[in-house]
């Protein structure tokens, strides 16, 4: 793939890009990737074995990384830095993270800024093998087969409005996050999501606008005139005398002897949208996403198939962000904070990994879909905290949460019917009696409206 990209990586990367600001089809494509891969942000929880650096180093990210301060611009925080890397991932095929080291004078929770690059900066043109031995391929150098270092142009090459430096600078490879989906082993640079369909888009987009002058232009010829005298035989004469008319709603001509008019019959548009679902389908598939999720159109679908198409996309996604986002996103960035904070010893030990949540999810159908996970929790083919998770959330916090709540329903005595722990009728927990197995003192207090918990008190 370096062959093929080495010469149009660049016009490749601007026609992506082009679409996206000017197709609508693109447009929505990637927007509802970026959605679906990163959501409000993937959010680390720190796993160390000594519980007091895990509060540590959770502290220090929530100071540092949910606040705008992370960004030199002052624009974004890190779900926000997340969010934007990942759209230029689906958008531009790649995208360049680079830290800057701070002073603690600076007052930064940590001292750590990071600045976002479009793939732009790195010099493209630059291949050649240096003294030492090191090769630089499209502007990533190499020591054997380890990247070390990224030459980049300190100005967009892009911008015009300023006096650009036409050399580019070498950055080690330590302080960039060069975040691209490796598609082919000994992959150097990346490529846009949408290229399989960037000339199925640009034709669309003719085909459409075709359709549209060819209406507009059937629409411009309301009614003609015809010398039933002269006879259209001779155009000349036939012509002669004509006066062009402007039709309005409700008029009413009275034609002088010998004149006859036949109405114009515009052209139908038969096929047109057999042809545009076949061309959004294609497109949908380029780009990983459901026909549904890009053109909003469900009448073709039902609740099954629905689901059955958003199998392997779903799969899809999970692979990019366990494979790409978690290890070279979101790993590379918290390994950033930890290495800042040690430094700056506001942490103890590096030793602090974390684990990742990914986005929430949000149900196709909670009526169907709940009752199924319940049932799978209840059957042991999962656990509580393993559902909790595939909806995005985090075990813990939903049981303190849940604590929190039922200390407050029993200090004030409420009987709700939110309360999880009394079973509805016609539940598993409701069979064999009143409270059912293990619903416990609470769900007795609330079968019978308080009573009962006042008897169990006296014996």
């Amino acid at each position: 793939m370096t062959t093929e990209t080495d010469y149009s990586l660049n016009r490749l990367r601007a026609r992506a890009r082009d679409l996206t600001f000017n197709n609508d089809l693109a447009a929505t494509a990637v927007e509802v990737l970026q959605s679906a891969l990163i959501g409000t942000g993937l959010r680390p929880k720190a796993m160390a074995k000594a519980k007091r650096r895990n509060r540590t180093a959770q502290d220090l990210w929530k100071n540092w990384a949910e606040t705008t301060e992370v960004d030199p611009e002052g624009l974004l925080n890190i779900y926000a830095i997340q969010s934007l890397a990942t759209r230029s991932l689906v958008e531009s095929g790649e995208v360049l993270l680079r830290r800057w080291p701070r002073r603690r004078s600076d007052g930064l929770a940590v001292p750590l800024q990071i600045q976002m690059l479009e793939a732009d900066h790195i010099d493209t043109s630059k291949s050649e093998t240096l003294d030492g031995g090191n090769r630089i391929i499209q502007g990533v150098e190499y020591q054997g087969n380890r990247r070390v270092a990224y030459w980049l142009y300190p100005d967009h090459p892009g911008d015009s409005r300023l006096v650009r430096t036409t050399e580019s600078a070498r950055v080690p490879a330590g302080d960039i996050v060069h975040l691209l989906e490796v598609l082919r082993p000994g992959q150097v640079r990346g490529i846009p999501r949408g290229t399989p369909c960037l000339l199925r888009i640009r034709d669309w987009d003719d085909y459409a606008d075709a359709q549209l002058v060819r209406q507009k232009l059937a629409a411009c010829f309301v009614a003609f005139v015809h010398d039933i005298e002269a006879g259209d035989d001779n155009p000349a004469v036939a012509a002669a005398g004509f006066e062009e008319e402007a039709f309005e709603p409700g008029m009413t001509k009275q034609l002088p002897p010998g004149k006859s008019v036949t109405f114009g019959n515009p052209p139908g548009v038969e096929g047109f949208e057999d042809y545009a679902r076949i061309n959004f389908r294609g497109i949908a598939s380029a780009f990983r996403v459901t026909y549904g999720e890009l053109t909003q159109d469900y009448s073709q679908e039902n609740f099954s198939s629905s689901r059955s198409a958003g199998i392997p996309i779903h799969r899809s996604r999970e692979r990019l962000r366990r494979h790409t986002l978690i290890p070279h996103l979101g790993a590379r960035l918290w390994g950033w904070m930890i290495d800042a904070a040690v430094t700056d010893g506001r942490l103890d030990s590096p030793d602090v990994p974390a684990a990742w949540r990914a986005p929430r999810q949000f149900l196709t159908d909670p009526a169907r879909e709940i009752p199924a996970q319940i049932r799978g929790v209840r059957s042991g083919f999962q656990s509580i905290s393993g559902a909790i998770r595939e909806l995005g959330e985090e075990p813990e916090e939903i049981f303190d949460e849940l604590a929190e709540d039922y200390a407050a329903i029993d200090e004030r005595g409420l009987v709700l019917e939110t309360d999880g722990r009394v079973p509805v009728a016609g539940s598993p927990g409701a069979q064999g009696g009143e409270g059912g197995e293990g619903s416990g003192g609470a769900g007795g207090e609330r079968k019978d409206g308080g009573d009962k918990g006042d008897e169990d008190a006296e014996d």
